[in-house]
């Protein structure tokens, strides 16, 4: 009777210690499926109209380890010296997914309501912030824990990044319609990080 006790003992230690890692990818398997992705675009510089929109990782593929670089830009490329814009926390957001585990990294928005002046041909940059990612209730266990650790490191856990920047804001200038005064223009990038 005590080793049937001590066998379905060992069993249900296997099945809950298997059960627990079933959905994490060895790093072998990561390794492997990292290999199957190419980065399209780890660079895009749009023009539309006043405005030139930028969003970059300075390389397609990055090491575990290493910082990553990721960085949006607005330029004004109209005909005056400086225009002023209104936005919420910043003029750029940043919504990242990572592929090959399928989670998404949410961005907290502050709704603060902040200006600034766009000086003709002089980048306003924002740079990728970990600290405003969240993790919530809704998400498990697994994805709250990566999430956490991401906010942690300095650098990217392996994986396969689709990186969507939002740029957002509106022009407060005399003259400027209130319908063209909301500018909204989306476009994304992608990279690796491999072992």
């Amino acid at each position: 009777m005590r080793v049937n006790i001590i066998r379905a003992s060992i069993l249900l230690f296997t099945f809950l210690l298997f059960s627990c890692n079933a959905g994490k990818p060895s790093t072998k398997e990561m390794l492997e499926e990292l290999e199957q992705y190419e980065p399209k675009q780890h660079t895009i510089e749009m023009e539309e109209g006043d405005f030139l929109f930028r969003l970059y990782t300075d390389h397609p593929i990055h090491y575990e380890g290493e910082i990553v670089l990721l960085k949006g830009e607005l330029t004004y490329i109209g005909e005056e010296e400086e225009i002023q814009i209104s936005f919420s926390d910043e003029p750029i957001y940043f919504n990242l997914q990572e592929k090959i585990r399928g989670y998404s990294l949410p961005i907290i928005r502050k709704e603060i309501g902040a200006t600034t002046n766009l000086i003709n041909g002089v980048p306003y940059s924002v740079n990728f912030n970990k600290s405003s990612i969240v993790s919530d209730r809704t998400m498990g266990k697994e994805e709250q824990e990566f999430i956490e650790n991401f906010r942690k490191r300095e650098d990217f856990p392996l994986g396969y990044y689709e990186v969507k920047a939002s740029f957002d804001f509106f022009i407060i200038e005399p003259g400027v319609a209130k319908e063209d005064a909301h500018i909204q223009f989306d476009t994304s990038i992608d990279f690796k990080v491999i072992h």
